[in-house]
């Protein structure tokens, strides 16, 4: 009981953090990036000044949807990314304006837990209740 009412503290700490802060959360919708990116799994960005050869960036293709690449290499004009699990490089180069971040942490538990969250605080909070009934 006590670790799930941790678990719920830290999951709205968490939340929290993200909201206020400049890290991003992205779910990961295509199998491009693996095995280092999972389907499912989360990942978490930070925007950086610089980027360089090897990082895995998630960027914005006009303004409709993100993809999350390695950077292969680094031109004049920006960026040539490539998917781990694509034959070919990106067809157009990376600008640093269109880059949401630098992926520092993913995750297949946060993306289970987010698939389900609905379902994981709401068991929280049934659980926060009956132990404060059992108090009583």
């Amino acid at each position: 009981m006590k670790k799930s009412i941790i678990l719920f503290l830290i999951i709205c700490i968490l939340i929290l953090l993200v909201y206020q802060s400049h890290i991003k959360l992205y779910k990961i919708q295509s199998g491009s990036m693996v095995p280092e990116l999972q389907v499912g799994e989360i990942i978490i960005l930070v925007k950086q000044k610089n980027y360089k050869t090897k990082d895995i960036i998630t960027y914005n293709v006009g303004n409709s949807y993100f993809i999350t690449h390695r950077i292969v290499q680094t031109t004049e004009k920006g960026y040539i990314t490539k998917g781990d699990a694509n034959n070919t490089e990106d067809e157009k180069i990376v600008t640093k304006e269109q880059i949401q971040g630098k992926v520092i942490f993913h995750s297949q538990l946060l993306g289970i837990i987010y698939h389900y969250r609905y379902y994981v605080i709401g068991i929280c909070i049934f659980f926060i209740i009956i132990k404060g009934k059992e108090k009583i």
